[in-house]
């Protein structure tokens, strides 16, 4: 027979659970000193056609039942509450540059995003709000560091649910180039991104999707930013994905981590060499650039963007410019192109409104294993 429970080991036990069930979107993060497996690298260039009907080989989506497929591409619907489906790669790319031909999906609430994203929360990314189907959101954020939400930038994107574009992250240790159809709209140098610690610079994923940051589960800013409450009777909302061009600027099997400080230069390439200057390759044609508007931070998961250099400072409000054709711009960033605004209430760090699948088995599994260790002492 099992000893009875002592109530001083039922009240450990039962913290510790709640601890376990409270636990959010967690990641192995390398510069926490946590040991972190290291990341399976691209090492190469490849185009991803989407007008076939399934997933192309390299990528995972964790609700692939919101998935679908015609000859314009991958249809990525949210349909009901709770809904946030997200493409995924299963590969790194250690600086690089990803094109993505698609169209935004409209919706009140609703939001449509291409990121990139380390281990460690550096972060790059267009993000589409479904009320505003004429710019985009440009943004980038260094190791989760949302002291601030003066680094995004808003840009002219004409008929951007209507119409495909290809949009282009050309990422290296110098700078990181946003484009709309082959025109640059944002540039963003390694000098400029100091003052926010500098320029993303591990090794990232790639993630594309739809969430409803107008769900009421969010907070008020969050809805406020997505565009207001969404009506899920109206939908379903679907962006659509007709490729994906990646080329990684660097090579090799696998890409490590050698210590905690997040710089490129301890990033260390298994069987291959870090390159963190662009090389020669094809230029990918992209539509319209955008405009930056003012938004309201929303809520969620941030990521955030490497330091220049090994001793990068942490301010928050870096000095920037634009060019020609430039309504706006926002600190330490510069844009060409179509009209593009920049406001000092950038959107906050990407979130597609949901927890991890990997996360929530780490949490049932966590949950299990006190349950078992709490029958154990009966």
């Amino acid at each position: 027979m099992f000893s009875k429970v002592s109530l001083p080991t039922l009240a450990v036990v039962l913290v510790q659970l709640s601890s376990v069930l409270g636990q959010t979107f967690s990641e192995c993060d390398p510069t926490k000193g946590q040991k972190c497996p290291a990341n399976p690298a691209f090492g190469k260039s490849t185009n991803f056609d989407l007008t076939k009907d399934k997933l192309p080989e390299g990528w995972s989506c964790n609700k692939e039942h919101l998935l679908s497929y015609s000859d314009d591409g991958m249809g990525i619907s949210v349909k009901k509450q709770g809904d946030n489906p997200e493409l995924r790669s299963n590969f790194y790319i250690m600086f690089g540059k990803v094109d993505i031909t698609m169209k935004a999906s409209p919706g009140q609430g609703i939001v449509s995003s291409a990121v990139l994203q380390s281990d460690c929360r550096d972060e790059i990314d267009f993000e589409w709000l479904g009320t505003k189907d004429s710019t985009v959101e440009t943004n980038y954020f260094r190791k989760g560091n949302t002291a601030t939400y003066d680094r995004g930038m808003t840009v002219n994107d004409p008929d951007n649910q209507k119409s495909f574009k290809t949009y282009t992250i050309d990422w290296d240790s110098n700078r990181v180039i946003w484009k709309i159809d082959g025109n640059v709209v944002r540039t963003l140098t390694a000098e400029d991104a100091i003052p926010q610690g500098g320029l993303p610079q591990t090794p990232a994923f790639i993630k594309i999707g739809t969430w409803a940051a107008g769900d009421p589960s969010n907070t008020a800013d969050t809805i406020k930013w997505g565009g207001g409450p969404t009506d899920y009777s109206a939908g379903p909302f679907t962006m659509t994905v007709k490729s994906i061009s990646v080329t990684d600027y660097s090579t090799g099997s696998k890409y490590e981590y050698t210590g905690d400080s997040g710089t490129w230069k301890s990033i260390k390439a298994i069987d291959g060499e870090i390159d963190g200057s662009a090389k020669d390759v094809p230029t990918a044609s992209t539509t319209s650039p955008p405009k930056k508007e003012s938004t309201t931070e929303p809520s969620g998961t941030a990521t955030a963007t490497a330091s220049a250099n090994d001793n990068a400072t942490k301010s928050e409000t870096p000095s920037g410019t634009t060019s020609v054709g430039v309504v706006g711009s926002t600190s330490g960033a510069s844009a060409s192109g179509p009209k593009s605004t920049a406001t000092d209430s950038a959107a906050p760090p990407y979130s597609n409104g949901g927890e991890d699948l990997t996360v929530r088995i780490r949490n049932f599994v966590g949950v299990a294993c006190i349950i078992f260790s709490l029958s154990m002492t009966f």
